[in-house]
């Protein structure tokens, strides 16, 4: 068993972030040391700090962010699992979802802890599972509302209606029933749930507000290198299924990862499509009919999904 360590990540907000001078290879240096030690409240100031994520723009989208954390921490070796939230009745999340998901990590010193890596509601610690439903207006376990509450593994995509593996008792799980798996034993991520989430970033990404067209542009062109990076590091692990290489242009907007050497990478302007359908990945706009998440309009619950 290894022993906490706590690091010093100097994450500001996401303007500071992404105008950091600090060279990448240091910050990588720093989610590994952080992850190697079970630091989750240091991997979520990493977290915070990417700077092509959509940050600006939450009513929807949490699967497709859970979904690049998972990929993001695979591709150091860190297994995740995925904590489903699902409202009742009529009630919501936070007054807008319907339901939300994020990655869940264990610690081996704390048997009876789950944390959640969710940035949306925290940028500087990982929450147990009780703070993050009271983030979202849900803090009594015991009340006839309080959600459903289930987990999957890290590399599912809209799974928030499959509650076979449901947490019982929300106050004081066992974290040994809803730990992540060993690396190897981790699902693989699947190419087309790459694509979509892809490309539900870029969408995403046109809908933050107070941003100007240069930064969603250059977030756009970060976004699609960043995407085919993660994807090649996790086919190197073994955690890929389908063809690396077959990302559409629809993500990585006709930009190799080899352009992001390019000197005159800043005044290419990338193929953006605005998020737009994804026919090449055939799956439709907004929504998730392949892969399985809800798209961004009303639910069941008469609420937007996760944000």
């Amino acid at each position: 068993m290894r022993s906490l360590t706590i690091l010093s990540l100097a994450v500001g907000s996401l303007l500071a972030a992404a105008c950091s001078t600090t060279p990448e290879s240091a910050e990588v240096d720093a989610l590994e040391s952080s992850l190697n030690a079970q630091d989750y409240d240091a991997t979520v100031q990493h977290l915070t700090s990417l700077p092509w994520l959509p940050w600006g723009y939450t009513p929807d989208g949490c699967y497709a962010r859970a979904e690049y954390y998972s990929m993001l921490l695979a591709s150091k070796g860190i297994p995740t699992n995925h904590i489903y939230a699902v409202a009742k009745g009529w009630s919501t999340l936070g007054g807008i979802w319907s339901w939300h998901v994020a990655p869940l990590v264990t610690k081996d010193s704390e048997p009876n802890k789950l944390y959640v890596l969710d940035p949306v509601y925290d940028q500087t610690r990982a929450l147990t599972n009780v703070e993050w439903l009271a983030k979202m207006e849900h803090p009594n376990p015991k009340a006839s509302d309080y959600p459903t509450v289930h987990v999957h593994p890290g590399n599912s995509y809209g799974a928030q209606f499959d509650t076979e593996n449901r947490i019982v008792n929300p106050e004081s799980p066992v974290a040994a029933d809803y730990k992540e798996p060993s690396f190897g034993d981790m699902p693989a991520f699947e190419m087309d749930v790459v694509e979509h989430a892809c490309q539900t970033m870029h969408r995403y990404i046109n809908l933050e507000p107070n941003t100007t067209s240069a930064e969603k542009e250059t977030k756009h062109t970060s976004l699609g290198i960043e995407t085919q990076k993660l994807v090649a590091a996790l086919a190197d692990r073994g955690k890929i299924v389908g063809d690396p290489e077959s990302l559409t242009a629809r993500c990585t907007l006709g930009l190799s990862v080899e352009d992001a050497d390019d000197a005159d990478l800043d005044n290419r302007k990338p193929e953006i499509h605005d998020g737009g359908t994804a026919s090449d990945a055939g799956v439709s706009d907004g929504g998730v009919s392949d892969a399985g998440a809800s798209d961004a309009g009303a639910s069941d619950a008469g609420a937007a999904d996760g944000g």
